[in-house]
């Protein structure tokens, strides 16, 4: 069958048993789906997902006119009750109980301000500890090494912003990716691209993960708490399946880790000094492959 991973890549063929195959079709089945509707093609024309009804339609509202720009500053000017002096009064604490009841700005003054408090309630930022998000650049050579396949499992124990998860290739239908994550915060976000997002601690975790074809983890440094993640994770590789891993490059990993990951069939190397400097520390990391 012709397959895809929906990274970008090109197709490529390969056999599935018939056993796993959910149903065939004809090319008039195929034709008639799509004049009902219940066939969607993928956006790449490569794919597309069937349904088990036509759609329903309704009916479209006709849209409403937008009111003048002169009539709505004029409405918003007369429901200004802020201030005796009318929406024009420049006092700070008038603009300030002005923009909080969400009246329209009437000078270029309160649209400047409301647009700057605008903006600042729109940027969040999540403090974690030992929050150091994989460059980007390394998570794309740790999805190489990892040689994933369609069908894989999948699994990154501490998945942080998810910038592993999101350099990962397709592995469904058959396969799938699962996310752990500590951080309730960005747990949640990783929803939007693991099959299964569990919100807690890794080495937490005994058993209910199940077992994975592939582990990609950059797991927490601190006091060679790393050393624990890895090897937690290793007791959840399948038989000849594969775990790509960060870790601090201290003498505690190379005494435990690199005989670990080379006694499998792996390796360890250093990773080049400054690696993590662009998300804000310097400590000395290297990659690793463990083999089971």
């Amino acid at each position: 069958m012709l397959d895809n991973w929906g990274n970008g890549g090109a197709n490529f063929t390969r056999t599935v048993p018939f056993t796993d195959l959910k149903g065939v079709m004809t090319k008039a089945a195929v034709d008639a789906a799509r004049a009902e509707g219940r066939l969607i093609e993928s956006a790449s024309k490569q794919g597309f997902s069937l349904l088990d009804s036509t759609p329903a339609t309704s009916p479209v509202p006709a849209p409403k006119p937008e009111p003048e720009a002169a009539d709505s500053e004029e409405n918003s000017a007369k429901n200004d009750t802020v201030c005796p002096d009318g929406p024009d009064c420049e006092d700070s604490e008038c603009r300030a109980e002005r923009i909080r009841q969400g009246i329209r700005p009437t000078n270029t003054r309160d649209k400047i301000e409301q647009m700057q408090n605008a903006l600042k309630a729109g940027v969040q930022v999540i403090a974690a500890p030992q929050l150091f998000p994989t460059p980007p650049a390394l998570a794309e050579r740790m999805v190489e090494e990892a040689d994933i396949l369609p069908g894989h499992c999948v699994l990154e124990p501490s998945a942080g912003t998810g910038v592993i998860l999101a350099a990962l290739p397709n592995v469904r239908p058959f396969g799938s990716v699962t996310a752990v994550e500590i951080n309730a915060t960005l747990a949640a976000s990783l929803e939007q691209i693991a099959d299964e997002t569990i919100c807690g601690d890794f080495l937490e975790q005994d058993g209910n993960l199940g077992q994975f074809d592939r582990i990609l983890m950059n797991p927490p440094f601190e006091n060679g708490v790393d050393i624990k993640h890895i090897q937690h994770a290793m007791k959840m590789l399948k038989p000849g399946g594969r775990l790509v891993a960060i870790c601090a490059n201290g003498p505690r990993q190379k005494s435990t880790l690199k005989p670990l990951a080379e006694n499998s069939g792996g390796w360890y190397e250093d990773l080049p000094a400054g690696t993590f400097a662009s998300q804000g520390t310097n400590v000395n990391t290297a990659l690793l492959v463990i083999e089971n």
